[in-house]
């Protein structure tokens, strides 16, 4: 061995650790917390963590859930449309909330829900997509 391979040998050694390497996704990823497309608008949504479902307050409805939505980038809004369950996952009606996109491209921990006089059990998430506001009020998509 010649005396320069020590000094390379430890060189290399530590340098190599120094060199980013690609991330590795996880092997198991929970179901409840994976996006699933709504719609044609490119939008994908999922739940808010348990977490935040259970210490979140609704500071807008009555009844509520959080939700995460990612997309396309919005210079308005975003109209979500919803459609609202009784306990026997019957349709009871549909609705929708416009939040302010300022943007963005990722929406995390949004309330959406209703104030409605109404027993709902669940609510789905069915089409979201960019929202042009007042003064026309139609939706973009």
């Amino acid at each position: 061995m010649n005396i320069w391979s020590l000094p390379v040998i430890v060189a290399l050694s530590v340098g190599m650790q120094l060199v980013p390497s690609a991330a590795e996704a996880p092997t198991q990823l929970d179901q409840q917390y994976t996006f699933s497309s709504v719609g044609k608008s490119g939008f994908s949504y999922r739940w808010s963590s348990e977490n935040t479902q259970k210490t979140k307050e609704c500071q807008l409805y009555n009844w509520c859930v959080f939700a995460d939505l990612v997309g396309p980038v919005c210079e308005d809004e975003v109209f979500i449309a919803l459609e609202f369950y009784d306990k026997n996952d019957d349709l009871v009606t549909g609705g929708g909330d416009v939040i302010a996109s300022m943007g963005k491209q990722r929406h995390l921990e949004i309330e959406v829900g209703t104030n409605r006089d109404i027993t709902f059990s669940t609510l789905n998430i069915v089409d979201a997509g960019c929202y042009k506001g007042l003064p026309t009020g139609q939706a973009s998509f």
